[in-house]
């Protein structure tokens, strides 16, 4: 998709949000074959500005740098979702602004500044080569904030690589993890999902 659409004034910039940086994120990158700048967000930082607090997701910037659409689940090999893309690039993308301010998606990002601090400190462990040490502080951010996708996918990344690192992401398995987690501590059931399963 992104080379059929640089002719079109059209750019994209990847961000792995991943606490284990980019030894883990490098490999995703050699298979997809990027073109664009891939960089790394190893303490959640800009998903974190962004009120996002899952992912993969996507947010749609003008020319002038100005945010038209709200941060929002991506998946490009998805035809909706380059279909959207492409459609604003033969309209005029002004059109689109509109839009974006009434997405429905409020910001989140991380809900407590426990939460933050405790997910840098896992950073900071797994850059030392501390990983037992980083478990126990994204074990503690999960518990800070329940809610927080982005954390839950961390440690499950961590405790269990072949889900996500060997062939392709198991979003049924994690899906099914987030159901037991949110068994074991609501037995009653609570009114709430997973925010993004396949995006």
């Amino acid at each position: 998709m992104y080379a059929q659409q640089r002719q079109n004034d059209f750019e994209i910039v990847a961000v792995a949000v991943d606490v284990q940086g980019a030894k883990t994120a490098r490999p995703w990158v050699e298979k997809a074959k990027a073109e664009f700048p891939v960089l790394i967000d190893r303490e959640a930082r800009l998903a974190d500005r962004l009120g996002v607090n899952y992912v993969p997701f996507a947010v749609w910037l003008d020319r002038d740098g100005r945010m038209i659409r709200r941060p929002q689940p991506v998946n490009v090999t998805k035809d909706s979702h380059r279909m959207a893309i492409t459609r604003w690039l033969k309209q005029d993308r002004n059109l689109l602004t509109a839009v974006g301010q009434s997405d429905p998606e409020p910001p989140r990002g991380f809900a407590s500044e426990t939460a933050r601090l405790r997910f840098s400190l896992a950073a900071h462990f797994l850059g030392n080569g501390k990983s037992a040490r980083a478990l126990v502080q994204l074990r503690k951010a999960r518990d800070a904030d329940p809610r927080n996708w982005l954390i839950r996918k961390q440690i499950w990344a961590i405790d269990h690589p072949g889900r996500f690192y060997q062939g392709k992401v198991d979003f049924a398995w994690q899906h099914e993890q987030y159901l037991k987690e949110r068994d074991r501590a609501s037995p009653v059931g609570a009114a709430e999902s997973s925010p993004a399963d396949e995006p």
